[in-house]
């Protein structure tokens, strides 16, 4: 009689009863009680995970203190500590920066101090504390007794008949960058080499758009 021959392991029986009774016992029970096994998270990439979510996380924090937070560093106040606004017009040799360029603009400033709606002629102070030359820096323009450098890197310094000048309320002032800003100041920034009766037309062409905000 020919032997039945087990396709899993090659013993061989009697009879197709025997077989599949010996495969039922030695071979489909074990292979129904294997345990898959689920792959485990190395212990190496938890914690550079750990790190890399630690590390977004505080540049996070710092995107936002920077912009709305305050600092006893700085001598802000945290922005809604005051509102008060300012007209202002700069000119360098002649011509009037457009201060109504979306770089200037809020939202591109930030939360203490900025120009915003379109409007390049009024200062919004938020914050206490706010001076003009933090003003200048929050729209990448410096500025001193000795040189004026706008946001596109150009720089403009006293050279002989070329002076930079700070008009506040009309009159000539000597605190420059940090002069704290008040409620409705006109300020006026000019470089260049100005007669009186020019500077006068630039002071005169300051608004009054503050007393209406």
């Amino acid at each position: 009689m020919e032997k039945v021959e087990c396709p899993d392991c090659g013993k061989k029986f009697d009879t197709s009863d025997a077989m599949n009774q010996h495969r039922n016992d030695k071979h489909l029970k074990q292979q129904a009680t294997v345990v898959v096994k689920k792959p485990k998270l190395a212990i190496g990439k938890i914690l550079t995970y750990g790190i890399i979510i630690f590390v977004i996380a505080g540049v996070g924090y710092a995107l936002i203190w920077a912009i709305t937070g305050s600092s006893s560093n700085t001598g802000l106040g945290s922005p809604g500590s005051t509102h008060i606004h300012q007209d202002l017009k700069m000119y360098i040799n002649g011509e009037a920066i457009d201060f109504s360029q979306s770089k200037y603009q809020k939202p591109h400033v930030n939360a203490h101090v900025h120009m915003e709606g379109g409007d390049g002629d009024i200062i919004h102070k938020h914050t206490t504390g706010v001076t003009m030359g933090f003003f200048l820096k929050s729209i990448l323009i410096t500025f001193d007794r000795n040189c004026l450098t706008i946001d596109t890197g150009e720089k403009y310094c006293n050279d002989g008949d070329k002076t930079l000048k700070f008009y506040v309320n009309g009159k000539p002032n000597a605190d420059w960058e940090k002069y704290d800003l008040k409620d409705l100041d006109k300020f006026l920034i000019s470089y260049g080499s100005e007669s009186d009766e020019a500077i006068q037309q630039q002071l005169s062409s300051i608004t009054d758009k503050a007393k209406s905000q």
